[in-house]
């Protein structure tokens, strides 16, 4: 059953009080994940020295592995609740959120301009991410609405920067020592709303030319509709199997580029509806658990009955995990997670560009059943849905916790609920 919409206006209140208060480092950076039970920042000590995976600092590692996208989730978010209740506070929020970017681009100079990393520790590092640039691009193209001049203007320069990057790596990052080639995958066609944002604030037509490139060239317009159920019921594997890990992001970053598209390139509006119609009915809904409001982190798919599937907890090894060595990545089990978060914002949009009323009740279920200990990292039936040591479910997933917000207050903003 939904939950009043003033009772998640007050959870609104909470979980922001979260984020600014012990979620927030000194340089106005959030972090990804905190202590649940002491709401303070993570400390090396928390971390049993056989599960590190970062050799400086574990606790460096975990809590701004994912700062780019919190700051511009948090952007977006502040950005829509202004516009909805004309909150001062929402307006500095979004402003301190625009200066946390800053700080992190300005990071990325040491090495060259445009280059916007993963501030491991506080500090510049060799790692940055796709989606780590797409939430921020996404988060600016909000909060520009809402900003002054001469954020706009710096804004619209920094966006140039971030693309011009992507640009000349031709969309290939190594990844933790892999090499990947961005354009190759189901959510490659995300890059045209990566490249968009910056035409449609700068009017630059470099940016339109890479655009159309990508679109025609790479054939990342006809790709749009990809699913990931798709590819397997086509013989295709991720990571050598057939397994939904994280596919609510992977479907959000391409949601989030069409939301801007349809505004933005009506032209090809027919197969922007096209792709949120396979999202929803192909890779949406596979890994939810409506009682909890949250989502398996491991669902099997059987690509002859066309069917999901539960695993049982231990090791899956056919799925190929060298490369990130993560334990929890090929792990079975009943284990959920909070990136259901991420699902009520596609959900949410989905809803309102389709009409689909079913999108908007999953977005709303969504948030009404993600009471705070619902941000724990995992949530399981007991330990042995998890590695030994994994610590996750001893975390808050603060990142989560933005992603519920911008949701909601985009509801609001859209007038969905």
């Amino acid at each position: 059953m939904a939950v009043a919409t003033t009772n998640l206006e007050e959870r609104s209140e909470q979980y922001i009080k979260l984020i600014t208060g012990p979620a927030m480092d000194s340089n106005g950076l959030p972090m990804m994940v905190i202590d649940y039970e002491n709401m303070r920042p993570l400390e090396d000590g928390d971390f049993p020295e056989d599960t590190w995976r970062w050799k400086d600092s574990p606790a460096g590692y975990y809590a701004y592995e994912n700062t780019g996208q919190m700051l511009g989730g948090w952007i977006a978010a502040e950005t829509v609740r202004f516009q909805v209740t004309g909150d001062p506070q929402a307006k500095q929020n979004a402003d301190q959120a625009f200066d946390g970017i800053r700080h992190v681009y300005n990071l990325g100079k040491e090495k060259v301009e445009g280059y916007f990393p993963k501030p491991y520790c506080g500090k510049i590092s060799d790692q940055i991410s796709r989606d780590q640039y797409e939430f921020v691009l996404a988060g600016l193209a909000e909060y520009h609405a809402i900003a002054d001049e001469k954020a706009r203007k710096e804004m619209g320069h920094m966006m140039g920067k971030m693309v011009e990057y992507w640009m000349g790596l031709d969309y290939v990052d190594v990844y933790f020592g892999r090499s990947i080639d961005m354009l190759e995958d189901a959510v490659a066609s995300h890059f045209l709303g990566t490249v968009r944002f910056p035409y449609t604030l700068t009017g630059d037509r470099k940016f339109l030319d890479e655009y159309n490139r990508l679109f025609h060239d790479k054939k990342l317009g006809e790709r749009m509709p990809e699913t990931l159920r798709a590819k397997f019921l086509q013989g295709e594997t991720y990571d050598g199997a057939t397994y939904f890990r994280s596919a609510e992001q992977c479907m959000f970053m391409k949601t989030m580029a069409i939301d801007h598209l349809w505004d933005h390139d009506p032209e090809h509006g027919d197969l922007w509806r096209h792709s949120l119609e396979e999202f929803w009915k192909g890779d949406a809904l596979v890994a939810l658990n409506r009682d909890e409001g949250l989502v398996y982190g491991l669902v099997g798919f059987d690509p002859e009955k066309n069917e999901t599937f539960l695993t049982e907890p231990g090791v899956i090894e056919e799925i190929d995990n060298e490369h990130l060595q993560d334990a929890i990545m090929n792990w079975g089990g009943h284990w959920m997670t909070p990136v259901s978060a991420e699902l009520a914002l596609t959900a949410a949009v989905i809803g309102d560009r389709l009409g689909l009323a079913e999108a908007v009740d999953t977005s709303k279920l969504i948030l009404g059943k993600m009471t705070l200990e619902k941000f724990r990292g995992h949530t399981v039936p007991d330990e042995s849905h998890l590695p030994p040591g994994q610590k996750w479910k001893d975390f808050l997933w603060s990142e989560m916790i933005v992603y519920w917000l911008w949701a909601y207050w985009l509801g609001r903003h859209r007038k969905l609920w």
